[in-house]
């Protein structure tokens, strides 16, 4: 196991900064994340497409950069998703972004019961906008089935 140190972006507001933000405490000061070196393919291609400004169309980091914008969720599932995840499917895309953990988040700006933008905003602590070695500290939620015997 090794450390990493958590630094945060001092020129983000409050409501922007990861340990403002964050819903775990241990991630306030500093992170263990497992020895695996290997971080999943989806992972690896979705930050590869964040970080990348000529899908800032599509898809890009928020103002703080603690979270990412789908900006036109049919271009990104037409044009994008084929191109890095072989499948046009948006609703399996946002199952897998669940099942590593992000969480949609809401725009206070459109804080009414449907959000009439065809934008869509997801949030991970540990996947931060110059922060990629933290990639490795987000992992897949296991299952667990309980058998009656």
């Amino acid at each position: 196991m090794h450390t990493i140190a958590l630094r945060t972006n001092s020129n983000t507001t409050n409501s922007d900064s990861v340990s403002e933000t964050s819903t775990n405490s241990d991630c306030t000061a500093s992170t263990t994340c497992s020895n695996s070196n290997s971080v999943p393919a989806f992972l690896t291609k979705l930050w590869n497409l964040v970080e990348d400004p000529k899908y800032d169309d599509l898809i890009c980091w928020s103002q703080g950069g603690t979270s990412f914008i789908i900006r036109n969720q049919d271009q990104f599932a037409r044009k994008l998703l084929p191109k890095y995840y072989k499948h046009k499917n948006l609703a399996s895309f946002i199952r897998q972004l669940n099942m590593y953990g992000f969480r949609k988040t809401s725009n206070l700006e459109h804080s009414g019961l449907k959000n009439e933008s065809d934008e869509v905003e997801f949030y991970h602590q540990y996947f931060l906008r110059g922060q990629g070695v933290f990639l490795e500290c987000i992992k897949r939620k296991v299952r667990y089935c309980l058998l009656n015997m």
